[in-house]
């Protein structure tokens, strides 16, 4: 296509303005739709091997779907575009009922011992029923993690098997050394 116009503009001035035309008419064909969405949502709306957004882009020949971050850009003809976004955001409110979701603030200095997704939040996801009993766990072993008191101290390899013992047998509970 770009090479038909780049030939037109290059050949014959009078047909400069059918070029020009027709280049308007493609980019007012294109629409850019951006849907600010959590990035935890992606993986449900892509689907296991990409799945879902097969099945919701199967009719609409003309629509690029990126997930970028916590969003989602759609790209494609203005109409195909509408209908893409229309069912994401059917799909996204679906989602986020039925896949409960919770942010918990963690110190990072705990990070090491709880799996964090962000800065320092821990994501719970799952059902209604245990969301709430999973939050009061994770504040309580978080509360058991501020409570403990840790000491670090660099040992030399050469006296390791003096601390540690043949094979560990002097070590007990995973953390305290005997």
């Amino acid at each position: 296509m770009c090479n038909l116009i780049l030939s037109l503009l290059r050949d014959e001035k009078a047909k400069l303005d059918p070029a020009l035309t027709l280049v308007y008419s493609k980019a007012n064909n294109v629409k850019t739709e951006h849907m600010d969405v959590p990035i935890w949502l992606h993986k449900y709306i892509i689907g296991k091997k990409g799945e879902n957004i097969k099945y919701m882009t199967q009719d609409l020949s003309k629509v690029q779907v990126d997930f970028i971050d916590e969003s989602i850009n759609v790209e494609g003809s203005p109409k195909e575009v509408y209908k893409a976004c229309k069912r994401l955001k059917e799909m996204i409110d679906t989602l986020r009922y039925q896949v409960p979701y919770e942010e918990v603030e963690v110190n990072p200095v705990f990070h090491r011992r709880i799996i964090v997704v962000s800065d320092s939040k821990v994501v719970l996801k799952g059902a209604k029923d245990f969301l709430e009993p999973a939050k009061q766990r994770l504040h309580e072993i978080v509360e058991d993690l501020e409570a403990m008191v840790t000491f670090e101290c660099i040992i030399s390899q050469e006296h390791h098997p003096t601390v540690l013992g043949t094979r560990g047998s002097k070590k007990q509970n995973n953390s305290t050394i005997v």
